[in-house]
């Protein structure tokens, strides 16, 4: 990494900046460049930039966020555009701007953080790891059920936002864990007139009130690509998949779904349109898919920030392995008291649970039960710890809508 300076952009860097952003993720550069001023999540401030040979070779970004987890708001940091150069790759420009944004995380007081990888085995070095499994279907419309409910569908209008910020802030706080927080500027863009002409569309679903919506896409090949669908109600729900299943000339409906929608209960048959085999009657249903990554940034920051379960005691001494964060790896006394959670230095107290950064990550946002774990080899701890760990971060599968994809 030698010759590689790291610093904060500016202004000036930003038309730079858009070119490698294109050049790397592709799309329009002068769109590039003027997502990069009026996109309401972030700003210069939160770009850094590699410099190397006297010019600007590489970027990243991390956008200041929330991630809900147990119906609470954790503090994150959202890593987003990392790119260096083509012709100034495998000279450890992506190293050092990971290197210099994991421990600037933690001095802003970031709990964890999550990113969307081009491959994964890009960062598994730097302490992420897989935080969820989703499920990819693509359904025919004749495999729907015809609920009548679909009959109370009907367009979005602009005065139905603040039911729908409201449809989904109620389900932050019952704890539909993975969604992120949403400022108001963010949700004027989300719903803007050009997510709802053309090929896009929104719609709710409203008897005697909005208690759903949907937002969708029609591509040319007439495949319904969902990207966003929230329901408030049982007969939101059925009227939502009602109206998808009703709509004319729709060849197929393609959704990236959480893993506990109970969407394999819909199906008349249960099979995806592609007619996938395993052998005899194993048909394809859906295909789980890798989604994003997550770290803790700062251990004793991300312990306290969540609930736990009510009428939880207990404590435990906690060893976390951590080679970029030195601070993660002191010995934390983790105590739970009626599902308040505390640290506190442990000192040289011996440790209950003993594992990487890595691993705690998975298991901190329910990903990876302890049990497993330490099956797999990468936890060490007594049949007691592990089951008052396992108990401690159960979680619903993470689930983050593609609106706030990054």
């Amino acid at each position: 990494m030698t010759g590689i300076t790291i610093r904060q952009a500016t202004p000036s860097d930003l038309d730079t900046i858009a070119r490698l952003k294109s050049v790397a993720f592709g799309g329009d550069e002068a769109a590039v460049r003027a997502n990069l001023e009026d996109n309401p999540r972030y700003n210069y401030r939160h770009i850094i930039v590699a410099e190397m040979e006297e010019q600007v070779v590489g970027t990243a970004t991390v956008i200041p966020t929330q991630m809900w987890l147990s119906g609470v708001p954790v503090e994150m940091g959202a890593v987003a555009g990392v790119t260096t150069d083509p012709r100034f790759r495998r000279r450890g420009v992506f190293r050092a701007m990971m290197e210099h944004l994991i421990p600037r995380m933690h001095a802003e007081n970031f709990a964890i953080s999550a990113l969307f990888p081009a491959d994964h085995n890009l960062y598994t070095p730097f302490g992420y790891a897989p935080a969820a499994i989703w499920h990819a279907y693509s359904i025919r419309p004749d495999n729907l059920p015809r609920f009548p409910e679909a009959a109370h569908v009907r367009p979005f209008d602009p005065a139905d936002l603040p039911t729908l910020r409201s449809i989904y802030r109620g389900g932050q706080l019952s704890q539909a864990d993975g969604r992120l927080t949403r400022s108001a500027a963010w949700w004027e863009r989300l719903v803007a007139e050009k997510y709802r002409t053309g090929s896009n569309r929104i719609v709710v679903y409203d008897e005697d009130g909005v208690a759903g919506y949907l937002k969708f896409r029609l591509s040319e090949e007439n495949v319904l690509h969902v990207a966003e669908m929230l329901a408030h109600s049982d007969a939101a729900y059925r009227g939502l998949w009602g109206y998808m299943a009703t709509l004319p000339h729709v060849a197929a409906i393609e959704y990236v779904a959480p893993a506990d929608d109970p969407i394999f209960h819909l199906l008349r048959k249960p099979a995806d349109r592609h007619g996938g085999n395993r052998g005899w009657i194993f048909d394809d249903i859906y295909h789980a898919t890798a989604s994003f990554m997550l770290r803790i940034i700062h251990l004793s920051e991300a312990l306290t920030a969540r609930f736990y379960p009510h009428n939880m005691m207990g404590h435990r001494i906690l060893k976390i392995h951590d080679s970029l964060l030195p601070a993660n790896e002191q010995s934390l006394k983790f105590r739970i008291v009626d599902g308040r959670p505390e640290t506190r230095p442990a000192d040289d107290a011996p440790a209950d649970i003993e594992t990487d950064i890595a691993t705690f990550s998975q298991i901190y946002c329910g990903f990876l039960a302890p049990e497993t774990a330490r099956r797999l080899g990468r936890l060490r701890a007594d049949d007691e710890s592990v089951a008052w760990l396992g108990r401690a971060m159960q979680t619903r599968p993470l689930y983050m809508h593609s609106g706030d994809w990054f």
